[in-house]
């Protein structure tokens, strides 16, 4: 297999993952009736709690607007709370409420025995060697910039 086909391979892969990851929690997330973006942004919320509107729009790479509409529903959910930003005044930060922080748990727990599960495929080595490589290839992702919605690849 070339090198072009093997890159193509890669991202038939990381689809497979993506989707049937998605369907790993797809219960989870109804037991807690959450969408996957809501569930998401939970995830994101839980390990950098604080962050305003803005932040969140950026970390999904969507409009503010959309963020907005995300959060206003996990607010009328009551997984989440609006409060003034402590230096500034004008800014508000999401925070979780108690709701949201046993959903955070439940996820965390679930992600951790689905990983269990998926990597147990791998010896100890082999598993050593995969998180090397992923570790690497998230810090090139990390390192791309992104302008207006794309990645400029030369």
């Amino acid at each position: 297999m070339n090198r072009r086909q093997q890159l193509e391979e890669f991202w038939e892969d990381v689809e497979i993952l993506r989707r049937k990851t998605i369907l790993c929690v797809s219960a989870l997330l109804a037991k807690h009736d959450l969408t996957h973006p809501q569930g998401l942004a939970l995830l994101v919320l839980g390990d950098h709690e604080g962050l305003g509107v803005k932040d969140i729009a950026g970390f999904f790479g969507v409009t503010s607007s959309a963020a907005t509409q995300l959060l206003d529903g996990l607010l009328k959910k009551g997984y989440i709370q609006r409060k003034q930003n402590s230096t500034d005044r004008r800014a508000l930060v999401i925070t979780l409420t108690p709701k949201a922080r046993r959903f955070f748990v439940a996820m965390k727990k679930h992600q951790l025995a689905l990983s269990e599960k998926i990597l147990s495929v791998l010896n100890d080595s082999e598993l050593s060697n995969y998180a090397k490589y992923m570790k690497k290839i998230v810090e090139q992702m990390e390192a791309m910039p992104i302008r207006n919605g794309s990645c400029p690849l030369h």
